[in-house]
C-alpha cells in the first residue's frame, strides 16, 4: 500500500495514518503447493533428439527408438505428484513411457494421443537432489505397411505440499 498526504491546508504532513476495514485472502482454501519443472531438453539423451515442444517457446525431446533421457534434479520439498507432458506416433498399438527416480519405477504410462496430453502420476519422493529418468521401452517400426511408434517427451511437474510457514 502506498498513499501521500497533506494536511487542510495544502502543506505536506508528516503523520499518515491508513484505517483497514478488513482484508480478504482468496485461494486459502486449497492446500499450498511447490512445483519443480524439468524441461526435456535438458536432460541428458543419447537415444533421442530436441525438437518443437508443447509451445512455440518450447523444445521437447524425440524419442525414435528406445532410450531413456536422464537429469539430476534439486527437488526442495517432498512431491506427491508428477504431471508427464506428451504425445505418441502409434504404430500397432501406443509408445509407452517409463518414469524412474533414483533408479526406482515410478509409473509407465502408454501415451495414446497424438497431441500433446498431460498425465497425473502420483508418487511419493522425498526432497533432495534425485536421478529422474524418463525412457522410451516399447519402439516398433513396421516396413508395410509403413508406421513407426515413436514418442515426444516435453516436461515432468513435480510438485508438493509448500513446507509451512515459520512463525
Amino acid at each position: 500500500l502506498t498513499g501521500s498526504g497533506t494536511d487542510n491546508q495544502g502543506i505536506q504532513a508528516c503523520d499518515r495514518n491508513l484505517y483497514i476495514d478488513r482484508l480478504v485472502f482468496t485461494g486459502l482454501d486449497k492446500p499450498a503447493t511447490l512445483s519443480t519443472t524439468v524441461q526435456a531438453e535438458v536432460m541428458s539423451s543419447a537415444a533421442s533428439a530436441v525438437v518443437e515442444g508443447s509451445t512455440s517457446t518450447e523444445k521437447a525431446r524425440l524419442f525414435y527408438q528406445n532410450g531413456a533421457a536422464t537429469a539430476d534434479v534439486v527437488v526442495p520439498n517432498s512431491v506427491n505428484q508428477i504431471k508427464l507432458m506428451a504425445k505418441g506416433d502409434q504404430c500397432q498399438g501406443a509408445p509407452n513411457l517409463r518414469i524412474s527416480i533414483d533408479g526406482k519405477q515410478v509409473a509407465t504410462r502408454s501415451i495414446t494421443s497424438r497431441g500433446w496430453t498431460e498425465h497425473t502420476i502420483t508418487a511419493n519422493v522425498a526432497a533432495g537432489t534425485r536421478k529422474i529418468e524418463v525412457a522410451f521401452i516399447n519402439d516398433l517400426y513396421v516396413r508395410s505397411p509403413r508406421c513407426d511408434r515413436n514418442v515426444y517427451f516435453d516436461r515432468l511437474v513435480l510438485t508438493g505440499p509448500a513446507p509451512a510457514p515459520k512463525p
